[in-house]
């Protein structure tokens, strides 16, 4: 990976290589980015795969209070409400990153 050229790519290249260290000793294989994922797909969703299921938020679950239920395979016989993104193009996510802080001091 080139070096960041701007302090906000230096900042923001650090950041993810510590958070990136810190996930790997737990034995996973990366970081989520949620909130950069999040813009990426407003400005560009064809770079992400994903299908349109039933999502919802248990409420009233002994067990399950809070959870994130989805309904894959269609047996709640709800109408899908959710894109779920399951990939996503990541040499191009970074290069839009990349190209993003290079306009930032």
């Amino acid at each position: 990976m080139k070096k960041p050229a701007t302090i906000a790519g230096a900042l923001v290249a650090q950041i993810l290589t510590n958070l990136n260290s810190d996930q790997m000793h737990l034995g996973l294989p990366g970081i989520p980015l949620h909130d950069p994922c999040v813009i990426a797909y407003l400005l560009d969703p064809s770079h992400f795969i994903g299908r349109y299921v039933n999502v919802v938020v248990e409420t009233r679950g002994e067990y399950t209070l809070g959870a994130t239920v989805v309904d894959w395979h269609g047996n709640t016989g709800r109408a899908p409400n959710a894109r779920w993104i399951t990939e996503i193009n990541c040499e191009l996510f970074f290069a839009h990153l990349a190209q993003a802080l290079s306009r930032l001091p």
